[in-house]
């Protein structure tokens, strides 16, 4: 049955492609974003750095140790058939019912809005922010808690006070449905879109490093960056958190900190897996789809790292947070009375259409009195009408007034939060960023007028081509697990285009649903322990399939083995066991979705599973 697989597929796929869709998936918006949250957390610069690094090593490894299983089993579906084969269906399915439910379809979600957000930049009616929004329903206050023992509250790991669609959402649902229409047309067509937006991403990338290192380089920036490299750990709000919560050594709350921290860089330096998905359709795979791994994982963690000292040549890692709190206050104040204006400009507004209604009432009522010869109550009932249309045009009048001052107060505020960035970017530094947006804040220190549009273009750019590698690779392991019979059948077919088309419509159609649910983000938050959790067991099945396969064809045997393995699954371990502990709102929930597979499998493996394990 595998090799009918195989022969289905068209080969079209070169190694510069392979890579190209690794590092394509890899990058996206978190590299510009995610810094400001874990310095944050972390509150020094050598740890920013070392997080950053740890998360290259892990992110390398795992690579290193993938390659051998891509070699050896070149077949569409990739951690999937990794993991079946080592282990058997059950975790193999877990891992595709994860990834359709969340990881992919989150991913492609998030990504998607990402695109429209930074769209909004530039034509603020087309993002997501309010100036964007199409309806909005308020009061709806949804909260879901999880109870841990160890937690004297209850964990809330879901609020939702109101359910708002913009037209981001919608231009985002538009693109994702239009990339997956022109994915369903070839394998070629998706591969050119991916290599022209994954080489323009690398350029960009490229280029901030320069700018960083050239016309934006500030030495005493760099030097303040320098002398305070290990200091603030222990100063930051996650630090007392963690150490109230667990007590212990300070050394060891910090490194507790720096572990939940690295949720951020593993989210920017995921998906290098998802080429393995493709492998069906890669020349060579056994030479290829190795060294795609390797080659695009290290381009995209050795830019990564480049972009952060860049980012640390020309802001300070730590901003001013009494500035950055001061600032919040300042346009929570003014959105404040915008709003006060806005219900001021309805309830004026309101009161004349009343009066004015009235107003047309008595009129008609004098007429119909006059008509029945009740001349005096009929004046009575005109001049009662004439007094309120008097007042309905005073009214009128004040609801103008109040208008132009919810247009006058906007247009400051607009103005306000324009100019914050241009005088305040070096003072906020990246650990107050505004939005968090650290490669907008380092271009903005560099050209105040220019910076913000600039990076919104090249972010754009970034997040159009991994929306597209991520279509394009997710829906091939839905296909590999429909052709074992653990999920839609219909699904398990090839269009005339030698694409599995209606794989990649049901992707589409699940993540514009996430999008316009509006639960995506919380859900990403969830998967990256689900995902290490997958890495993990799958680097595992490298020892079971050395022990059970010995004689297996292996193009490419891991480098390192078994210590480098050994090491990334430790690492993965380690910080899986640190976010149970310092960031249980993220893997609790992780957790519970992902055994939400568990009757869902058998439920499928009740209608006959079809594989068999290959000798």
């Amino acid at each position: 049955m595998a090799k009918t697989e195989e022969k289905e597929f068209e080969q079209h796929l070169g190694l510069f492609d392979s890579t190209m869709l690794v590092a394509g998936a890899m990058i996206g918006s978190g590299i510009f974003i995610v810094s400001a949250d874990i310095m944050r957390d972390v509150g020094c610069s050598g740890t920013l750095l070392l997080l950053w690094l740890v998360t290259g090593v892990i992110t390398i490894f795992g690579a290193l140790s993938y390659a051998e299983l891509a070699g050896m089993m070149p077949k569409a579906g990739g951690q999937y058939v990794y993991l079946r084969e080592a282990f058997g269906p059950f975790l193999g399915f877990l891992y595709g019912w994860s990834l359709f439910l969340v990881i992919q379809t989150g991913s492609i979600a998030a990504v998607g809005v990402a695109f429209t957000k930074f769209l909004g930049v530039l034509f603020p009616g087309l993002g997501t922010s309010e100036e964007a929004v199409i309806s909005k329903w308020e009061g709806i206050n949804l909260a879901i808690s999880l109870p841990l023992p160890w937690l004297k509250e209850s964990l809330q790991v879901f609020h939702r006070e109101d359910f708002t669609i913009t037209m981001g959402q919608i231009i985002a649902a538009a693109i994702i449905l239009i990339l997956t229409w022109v994915n369903c047309r070839g394998i070629r067509q998706g591969t050119i879109i991916q290599n022209l937006f994954t080489i323009t991403k690398i350029c960009s990338l490229a280029a901030v490093v320069l700018i960083g290192f050239s016309v934006g380089l500030n030495m005493s920036t760099v030097k303040a960056n320098l002398q305070n490299l290990w200091s603030g750990a222990s100063e930051t709000a996650r630090f007392t958190t963690i150490q109230h919560l667990l007590g212990g050594p300070g050394w060891l709350v910090t490194i507790m900190v720096a572990g939940g921290a690295m949720v951020g860089s593993l989210f920017s330096a995921d998906a290098w897996n998802n080429i393995t998905f493709t492998a069906g359709e890669i020349k060579n795979p056994k030479r290829n789809l190795p060294l795609s791994l390797i080659f695009g994982t290290c381009l995209v963690i050795g830019l990564y790292i480049l972009v952060n000292l860049a980012y640390m040549a020309v802001l300070p890692a730590n901003g001013d947070s009494q500035l950055a709190t001061q600032l919040k206050a300042e346009v929570a104040s003014n959105k404040s009375i915008v709003k006060e204006y806005q219900a001021q400009a309805n309830l004026f507004k309101s009161t004349a259409q009343r009066l004015s209604a009235e107003s047309e009432f008595l009129e008609a009522r004098a007429k119909y009195l006059e008509k029945n010869s009740q001349p005096l109550m009929a004046k009575r009932l005109e001049h009662d009408a004439r007094e309120r249309k008097e007042e309905s045009s005073d009214w009128f009048a004040k609801a103008r007034t109040a208008r132009q001052a919810v247009q006058d107060a906007s247009q400051n505020l607009e103005n306000r939060l324009k100019e914050m960035p241009k005088q305040n970017t070096t003072n906020l530094g990246i650990s107050f960023a505004k939005d968090d947006r650290v490669g907008t804040a380092m271009l903005q220190a560099v050209s105040p007028n220019f910076g913000a549009g600039l990076m919104a273009i090249a972010i754009m750019i970034s997040t159009f081509g991994c929306l597209n590698g991520m279509i394009l690779m997710g829906a091939r392991l839905y296909f590999a697990m429909a052709k074992d019979g653990l999920f839609f059948k219909s699904i398990a077919d090839l269009n005339g285009n030698g694409v599995p088309e209606k794989s990649l419509w049901l992707q589409a159609i699940w993540s514009v649903l996430l999008v316009f649910s509006g639960t995506y983000s919380e859900l990403l938050d969830y998967v990256i322990f689900a995902a290490l959790l997958f890495y993990a067991l799958t680097v595992a099945g490298l020892f079971v399939l050395r022990r059970t396969k010995p004689d297996a064809d292996r193009p490419y045997k891991a480098w390192g083995y078994p210590l480098i393995p050994l090491i990334y699954i430790a690492l993965c371990i380690l910080i899986m066991i640190d976010l149970l502990i310092v960031r249980p709102e993220f893997t609790w929930p992780g957790l519970i979705l992902v055994a939400s597979g568990i009757p869902v499998f058998y439920f499928w493996n009740s209608k006959g599973y079809s594989h068999k394990t290959d000798p």
